[in-house]
């Protein structure tokens, strides 16, 4: 449930606290949302198209990155994760909201699909522009719940299931004490009673995580610490939530933060000073005082919930009313440990006169499922996946299938499919497709297929995941110089910049991750070893997506101290003198390559040398790693292709031996 002006507004200054580390809570079980990681971390374009294909497939790197987090946060606290439920009525004008914006976001997917039903020629750009609407309409699907949960079984990572939203059964396990706090990125679980909630996760230069801590006794204190207008109002916070509108209960026309929360600003004449404007306080004329005031608060609501001033409809009143009941007494689980039976429960107490916990929330289906014992337990145990509430084997040859090993075509045709889904459908077929080979020849191939009926081998090739972008973060830039286009001589522009000591390199790397030696190993193998492919570097400008500063781009190849695959770093600097490296628009295209690897210390060691000396000096004496020049088997930006030498009919040889 997302509440809106909820962080911004309804929280006071809460989001100027500081972050903390989660040393602070080592040995302390916190319940996490597991929808909100699920969100966050879908970004990948394999994972996009994974989740929006037909039939869908689990997002692979989607599933490595829970894992990843998984690993850095439970270092320190336990967790305990939650599953959604299906969505409850309630939530309907919200999905169709969403609905409506996955449509607008995937309109050209949706136009160019149309006329690829019609047997219509989709040119090459119509077929990318396709392909990046359809991306941008991804969302989790059930079968990734059953990846994820398929994981914590087989590493007994405990979790539980909800019968409806997860956001209620958090709070329910923090009442029973399963668990000492909740991981949310939403404010609403304040709305709902939380006591201890960690948000706003953020992670920093040395890979760890950092929270901010929301205490509900702290910020409902007399000092009222974050200036909250809740604070004055506690028994009023379930209806500041529905009144700024969330997921169950639209905003209202005019019922905006100041409206609601704030209050108007006393009147001024004109030619009033600056400082008589700076100094007015707010009047406590918010629907919140008014609301506070009011004797008959049903009343009230009714005749004025609509800017304070007018009534509202009978359709937003009883929306209101609707939503309220849920939010205060939605149904949660809960295991009896003596009876070891499963019960559904009101978050809150009801009123002495419901007798129907279903009928009073307006939930035909509760009754029924009320009844079913076993299918209590399976949700909460999630025997079943809570989502969708089907059996686990349901799942399973989906989950045991290679990536897009089967695909519909008669909901999406051939020619609208995206090239990298083609080339994961031969490839689970054991033909070795790239996505270097030309669409005409892959659309051939897979139709070959269909003729002759091909089915999946049991050996299918390794899947190709697409080729890395490492401009996620920075733009190409225009300067009117040499490196507005690729440039092999990176000298002049790396001369200017900070000198790249140990101490530039320390301030990005953290002292936890100093602390731990297998970091500075790794990258000591690599610098000495000659695993840096130095005709490879080449540079330009660039400029930071995030706030436009202008900046310069160094990259390099670097074979890895592992195995034979080579990543792409890609540095990137401040273009001025002794411009800064700046971390968060640099990367590699390894898997770790967002979080300051060992490839990407290793080439600011680099640089450091052609600072000091020239990269035509470091090129004369710096001797490369023999392996960059064996025709050994590359993944190069995540996509298979042949090494330096081209030696290809090798390198496929041996992939059909392996």
């Amino acid at each position: 449930m997302t509440i809106t002006n909820w962080w911004s507004d309804a929280l006071g200054n809460f989001k100027s606290s500081e972050y903390i580390d989660l040393t602070k809570f080592e040995g302390m079980r916190f319940a996490v949302d597991l929808s909100i990681f699920m969100n966050k971390f879908l970004f990948s374009d394999i994972d996009k198209l994974a989740t929006t294909s037909n039939p869908a497939y689990p997002a692979p790197d989607l599933l490595q990155n829970i894992m990843n987090i998984h690993a850095n946060l439970s270092r320190y606290i336990t967790l305990v994760y939650v599953f959604d439920g299906m969505a409850p009525p309630h939530k309907k004008g919200t999905k169709e909201k969403r609905l409506e914006l996955r449509r607008k976001n995937g309109k050209d997917w949706l136009t160019q699909h149309n006329r690829a039903k019609e047997n219509k020629t989709i040119s090459e750009e119509e077929l990318k522009a396709a392909t990046a609407s359809r991306m941008s309409m991804s969302h989790p699907t059930a079968i990734d719940h059953a990846a994820i949960r398929k994981w914590m079984v087989e590493n007994d990572i405990e979790h539980y299931g909800s019968i409806y939203e997860a956001d209620q059964q958090l709070i329910q396990l923090e009442k029973d004490g399963i668990v000492d706090g909740i991981i949310s990125e939403d404010g609403d679980e304040f709305a709902l009673g939380a006591k201890r909630l960690l948000c706003k996760m953020s992670r920093k230069s040395n890979g760890d995580y950092q929270f901010k801590l929301f205490e509900r006794e702290r910020l409902l204190s007399v000092s009222n610490p974050y200036q909250s207008k809740l604070c004055k109002y506690p028994d009023l916070i379930a209806d500041a939530a529905l009144f700024l509108g969330n997921d169950y209960n639209l905003r209202v026309e005019g019922n905006g933060a100041t409206t609601v929360l704030h209050g108007s600003l006393p009147y001024l004449p004109p030619g009033a000073s600056q400082e008589e404007k700076s100094n007015r306080k707010r009047l406590d004329d918010s629907i919140l005082d008014k609301l506070a005031a009011a004797p008959n608060k049903e009343e009230w609501i009714n005749n004025f919930g609509k800017n304070g001033k007018k009534p509202l409809s009978p359709s937003e009143s009883e929306a209101y009313w609707s939503a309220k009941r849920y939010m205060l007494h939605a149904p949660v689980l809960q295991y009896d440990k003596v009876t070891e039976e499963v019960r559904i429960v009101p978050l809150n107490e009801t009123p002495a006169d419901v007798e129907d916990l279903g009928e009073y929330l307006g939930l035909n289906d509760l009754t029924t499922v009320q009844n079913n014992k076993s299918l209590l337990s399976d949700i909460y145990h999630c025997k079943v996946i809570p989502i969708e509430r089907k059996p686990l084997h349901f799942y399973e040859e989906r989950l045991r299938s290679a990536i897009f090993g089967e695909l519909d075509f008669t909901k999406d045709p051939i020619s609208i499919q995206p090239s990298l889904c083609l080339v994961n459908y031969l490839r689970a077929r054991s033909m070795d497709a790239r996505m270097g080979d030309s669409r005409d020849n892959i659309e051939k191939v897979v139709i070959n297929c269909l003729r002759v009926e091909k089915a999946q081998s049991a050996r299918p090739l390794q899947p190709i995941a697409g080729v890395y972008n490492g401009f996620k973060a920075i733009a190409p830039r225009q300067a009117g110089n040499e490196f507005d286009q690729w440039n092999a001589d990176c000298s002049t522009p790396v001369s200017k910049l900070e000198c790249v000591t140990d101490d530039v390199i320390d301030g990005h790397l953290g002292k936890v991750r100093c602390s731990r030696p297998s970091i500075r190993r790794r990258m000591s193998n690599l610098v000495p070893g000659g695993h840096y492919h130095l005709a490879s570097i080449k540079c330009r400008n660039v400029s930071a997506r995030n706030d436009g500063r202008e900046c310069i781009l160094v990259c390099c190849e670097c074979l890895s101290s592992k195995s034979n695959t080579m990543h792409t770093v890609y540095a990137v600097f401040e273009d001025r003198e002794g411009g800064k490296y700046i971390l968060d628009a640099s990367s590699c295209s390894c898997k770790k390559g967002e979080y300051f690897c060992s490839h990407s210390i290793g080439f600011l060691c680099m640089i450091r040398l052609i600072q000091e000396h020239s990269l035509s000096k470091v090129k004369q004496f710096y001797r490369p790693s023999p392996k960059l020049v064996q025709g050994n088997l590359m993944l190069i930006e995540n996509a298979l292709v042949g090494d330096k030498f081209k030696q290809q009919n090798a390198q496929r040889k041996r992939q059909r031996r392996n």
